[in-house]
């Protein structure tokens, strides 16, 4: 065997022939390592074959070659090759790290990272010291690769990480933790994956600037706006919806993409702040370093750099040009509705208190859980009651409700502090469905001779009384077998919305919009049997976001009556610290208490034939016919007026509907909270359900204004959006002045702080 490379190694151990053979016996190839006495004066050498091999003069399964060159007096051990018999290894070099300390602490911390990530990481790997005071690890892998660099630090050509695959060789050295080396096996793609993307962190590698466009409008005298950007941004603060920080590292941050499944994503670098990614599902390009201009340029941009160079000039970074002054036409702002807040006396004491509670103790919103509460009664009432307005109108207390607010005040925790009571009897009915579901088919897979020993089982009937995620034919199904109501109830409305002809196209709407009526709805089947609901009863309810909202007032939605059926509820709640005090739990459970026994009074008393429930029909008092047609005839001229908004007519005209639907509601709760069953709609209701009706018109209206001036605004944005941002800013608070700043702000996508400070 030829000799072709001396070098001095320390530490190599003999060990005893049966490891060796051991080795052998696991189908590892082996290459002896043999000693020579040092010269006079000289250091103790080694030689090993390298290069090219000639894998027919090598150690291959053969125990007695072992003991041939075991036994030689120049023996000193055995290395192994890599690749061979699928062996990879990860070779940490860490002599590159000349601070000793800093050296420790990469080791520390690479382990760890290892150990945290890798499920049982010290029992699917082999670690070892290497002859640097570095170390092996090994594995086996179906995926190895030939030997390459993996990482290497800042001003460092030879390399802090590197594989040994294909072609390589590593020396034989004592274990020092996790399998032994004749027990190293086969391990996951997926801790292949880890291993080495972990092992990425650590790389460091230059990249040229891009090359970018001149723009004609960019003074480039002085700093550009690219340099400018990322000098004042920092990369965590332009992406951070899309990566979570998971760890801060000795020189790095580790981040990982939201949503992501792995450990983490890539790292930002403490020294120069820029980003590595080595996962590919992002927008970003992986295992490139990225600053927070070329992060900006990829999520606001798609990747072009000469338009997002633009866009950053025009946003006020780079040296500046004297703008021209602009000559603006006016425009007449409407100045929403002030003190709009629901009127909470018209629900029993015990309710006000408990709201008022939890507005103080748990920063609830008041009319969030106001209008939820109306809406757990609708449900809870269902096709039980109705109400007649006049001979020839019959109609259901079906109520749709949007709870409008921001992401973070709290919309669904408020509205679930109402429907609680509710939705815990409703996890209950649908756990115990799908017990009698398994039942039912444990039943149905009987034999005749079996089914005719057991009681017979008829098929069991959904009976949950809320749903969220559903389509229209699922929905009539339920109802169908649950005939008193079905509430749908979703934590974002805009699921509703969306899905609305999501499954057929154009039919969905329209059986909403009679459902909302109480007309009957049919659903006509190919394959099954048709469903048909004779009364539906489908009260909805959600929250949704401003300018999610927003999206959904179209035209069609506006022309069909589809938006003026729905009220609205935004109180305009924003975040707020959580009080000290705790609200009793003995308020709470009275609560829940009572809306158990009004669920139960309702369905003891409600009597169905043919599947269909036998309503109870509410009439007025005279005196209660006299307060709403007074009522109506004032909405009527409302509809009428010459200075009311003509897109108001169609919210009007529901509200006309809506006054007996909450009268009934109101009427209901008034007696049964004093344990009496309700015969007629007094007065006093109507009054109620009228001053409820000015709410949720006031609540419309400034939905209205606010979505007008909001497309104004964005109109007016849209038109002068070339300009840098801070003059842009100064324009808008010139053309809108009595506009919210907070608006203004989402507007003009900058912070408040940051419209303040231009504005001066």
């Amino acid at each position: 065997m030829k000799k072709t490379k001396e070098v001095v190694l320390k530490k190599l151990i003999k060990h005893d022939l049966g490891f060796y053979n051991n080795l052998v016996d696991k189908g590892f190839l082996l290459e002896p390592i043999n000693y020579y006495p040092p010269k006079e004066g000289g250091l103790k050498k080694y030689s090993y074959p390298s290069g090219k091999r000639d894998i027919s003069s090598l150690v291959l399964n053969s125990k007695d070659k072992v003991q041939v060159q075991y036994n030689k007096s120049s023996f000193k051990s055995f290395c192994i090759m890599t690749g061979f018999n699928d062996l990879e290894v990860i070779d940490v070099d860490n002599k590159v790290i000349k601070n000793v300390i800093e050296r420790k602490a990469f080791n520390e911390e690479y382990f760890s990272l290892l150990d945290s990530h890798i499920e049982n990481f010290y029992d699917k790997f082999c670690v070892v010291e290497s002859q640097s005071g570095g170390f092996h690890i090994l594995f086996k892998s179906k995926s190895l690769m030939p030997c390459h660099k993996v990482s290497k630090l800042k001003g460092n050509s030879e390399a802090l990480i590197e594989t040994r695959g294909l072609g390589g060789l590593i020396h034989i050295y004592n274990r020092i933790k996790g399998l032994e080396y004749h027990q190293i096996d086969y391990i996951s793609d997926e801790d292949r994956k880890m291993l080495f993307d972990i092992s990425k962190t650590y790389n460091y590698e230059e990249v040229l600037k891009p090359k970018v466009r001149k723009q004609k409008t960019i003074q480039q005298d002085g700093i550009t706006p690219w340099d400018d950007y990322a000098e004042k941004n920092n990369v965590l603060d332009v992406c951070s919806d899309d990566f979570d920080i998971v760890k801060h590292g000795k020189k790095s941050t580790f981040i990982r993409r939201k949503g992501a499944d792995s450990a983490f994503s890539g790292y930002v670098f403490d020294d120069s702040g820029k980003m590595f990614l080595f996962s590919t599902g992002t927008i970003y390009p992986a295992e490139t370093p990225l600053n927070s201009f070329d992060v900006y340029v990829f999520k606001h941009h798609r990747g072009d750099y000469s338009e997002a160079t633009k866009q950053a000039y025009a946003d006020g970074y780079g040296d500046r040009y004297k703008p021209t002054k602009e000559i603006l036409l006016p425009i007449t702002e409407v100045e929403p509705l002030e003190g709009v807040s629901f009127p909470l006396h018209i629900l029993p004491k015990s309710v006000q208190t408990y709201i008022t509670e939890c507005n103080l103790k748990l920063n609830a919103s008041v009319d969030f859980m106001a209008v939820s509460y109306l809406w757990l009664m609708s449900v809870l009432i269902g096709n039980t009651l109705k109400v007649k307005v006049k001979n020839g109108w019959i109609d259901s207390p079906i109520l749709w409700i949007s709870v409008i607010g921001s992401a973070g005040v709290g919309k669904t925790p408020d509205i679930k502090l109402i429907l609680k009571p509710l939705l815990d009897l409703n996890s209950q009915e649908i756990k115990r469905n799908i017990k009698r579901q398994k039942e039912y088919k444990e039943y149905q897979d009987l034999s005749k001779e079996d089914k005719a020993v057991n009681a017979t089982l008829e098929e069991p009937k959904k009976t949950q009384m809320i749903v969220d995620d559903i389509t229209m034919e699922s929905l009539i199904d339920m109802h169908s077998q649950n005939p008193k109501s079905i509430g749908i109830f979703k934590d974002e409305l805009a699921g509703w919305f969306k899905d609305m002809n999501k499954y057929r196209d154009g039919s969905d709407k329209e059986r909403f919009l009679s459902a909302w009526s109480g007309d009957s709805i049919v659903m006509n089947r190919r394959t099954v049997e048709d469903a048909f609901v004779e009364n539906p009863f489908i009260p909805i309810l959600g929250g949704i976001q401003p300018a999610i909202f927003k999206e959904f007032q179209t035209v069609e939605n506006q022309s069909n009556g589809f938006m003026d059926r729905m009220l609205f509820c935004d109180p305009k709640k924003t975040a707020k610290y959580q009080p000290t005090e705790e609200i009793s739990q003995d308020l709470i459970d009275q609560y829940r208490d009572v809306i158990y026994q009004i669920k139960n009074v309702v369905d003891r008393d409600m009597f169905i034939a043919e599947g269909v429930v036998d309503s109870k029909i509410i009439e007025f008092t005279k005196e209660a016919k006299a307060v709403y047609n007074k009522s109506d005839r004032n909405l009527v001229d409302l509809i009428n007026s010459e200075n009311e908004l003509s897109n108001h007519a169609g919210m009007f005209s529901k509200q006309r509907t809506y006054i007996p639907r909450f009268a009934l509601i109101l009427e209901f709760v008034s007696n049964i909270y004093e344990d009496k069953h309700i015969e007629v709609i007094n007065d006093n209701s109507v009054k109620d359900a009228t001053e409820l009706s000015n709410y949720f018109i006031s609540m419309a209206k400034n939905n209205k204004i606010e979505s007008k001036q909001n497309n104004t605004l964005s109109s007016f944005i849209a038109k002068y959006k070339d300009k840098p941002i801070k003059e842009l800013t100064k324009l808008t608070l010139k053309q809108f002045p009595k506009a919210k700043k907070q608006d203004l702000a989402d507007s003009l996508d900058i912070s408040r702080k940051t419209l303040y400070r231009y504005s001066k």
